[in-house]
């Protein structure tokens, strides 16, 4: 398949779904953020992405058989249950830390040269490996403000 959705184009992934997950993600309309689990629009949320994909396979010619919305919708439902009690707002959560006088350490994964934005492209990892405050070529104020 992956001949097929490239053109035979390698540019070193894994090939375990990290980039047409961030695909998803910047386009908006099949992204799920965790705090959509919790809407009651989830469901309905599930089956619009899961007819998207289906289709995609599909077009693709993909051999495996249809995603199951309503499986998709249990499993996911149970897991966002589990998570709940370590759901919050963390934009609160940082700006009290920071007015409560602590120190923030942000980390990403691997080095700056693998970030999709400002990383030596093409050849870089599917995320955001550095600067995880200040997405988007915002420059952070210093002393480990966020604001």
């Amino acid at each position: 398949m992956l001949d097929q959705a490239t053109g035979g184009e390698s540019i070193g992934t894994t090939l375990r779904g990290i980039g047409p997950c961030y695909r998803d993600k910047v386009g908006r309309s099949h992204a799920v953020r965790l705090g959509d689990m919790f809407r009651p629009d989830f469901h309905a949320r599930v089956e619009h992405i899961v007819t998207a994909k289906n289709k995609l396979l599909v077009g693709l010619g993909s051999q495996h058989e249809a995603l199951d919305a309503e499986a998709i919708f249990l499993e996911y439902s149970t897991y966002a249950q589990r998570l709940k009690p370590f759901v919050g707002d963390t934009t609160h959560y940082l700006h009290d830390a920071v007015e409560a006088g602590k120190r923030l350490l942000f980390e990403g994964a691997q080095g700056s040269l693998l970030d999709i934005d400002h990383g030596t492209f093409p050849f870089v990892t599917s995320s955001n490996a550095s600067g995880l405050a200040c997405r988007g070529g915002r420059v952070c104020p210093g002393g480990g403000s966020i604001r």
